[in-house]
């Protein structure tokens, strides 16, 4: 007889943020955990989860950022990142219900474009992450990015076409 789960694919509250610091820790490792993120910015942000009887097997955040195109302003995005899966649940799927829970905000929200910055872009293209740009050392910090990362990968959402930013910008407050 097969096993029967509670799965759901939700936003978590505020309040519940904490809860993804086990996956994490398991998937990016405890040396490379950033815990000013988990103290501070992460309460800026929106997470996105799979859970399976309350505990969390997949999830993205999203951050909120300012575009800049050819030297202005263009548009707030969410960057996406702490995209994770545990390893046991990995190429179930999980990872792309996430994603897509997400991309259905984004048009709620008429968002113009997210992105991400990615290990390897070909895990994402399916997804319709086609479109790359490098950023320069200021933002890595901007972007939580590991050393040897350096380029970000744009999907659109509601916008029609797609130049490369100058930068990504300041981060934006809800």
């Amino acid at each position: 007889e097969a096993e029967t789960y509670m799965e759901t694919l939700r936003f978590l509250g505020p309040e519940e943020y904490e809860k993804t610091r086990e996956l994490a820790e398991i998937c990016f490792g405890k040396e490379d955990f950033d815990e000013e993120y988990y103290s501070k910015d992460i309460y800026d942000n929106l997470i996105a989860v799979k859970e399976r009887d309350g505990r969390i097997i997949s999830m993205a955040h999203l951050a909120e950022r300012r575009l800049f195109f050819e030297g202005r302003e263009y548009c707030d995005v969410y960057y996406i990142l702490y995209v994770a899966t545990l390893p046991e649940e990995r190429h179930k799927g999980y990872m792309d219900e996430v994603m897509s829970f997400t991309f259905e905000r984004m048009m709620e929200e008429k968002r113009e474009l997210t992105f991400l910055v990615p290990i390897d872009p070909g895990i994402y293209r399916h997804l319709g992450f086609e479109y790359d740009w490098e950023f320069n050392e200021d933002e890595r910090e901007l972007l939580y990015a590991d050393e040897g990362l350096n380029f970000c990968s744009a999907k659109l959402i509601c916008a029609k076409s797609f130049k490369k930013p100058v930068k990504t910008g300041l981060k934006c407050t809800k």
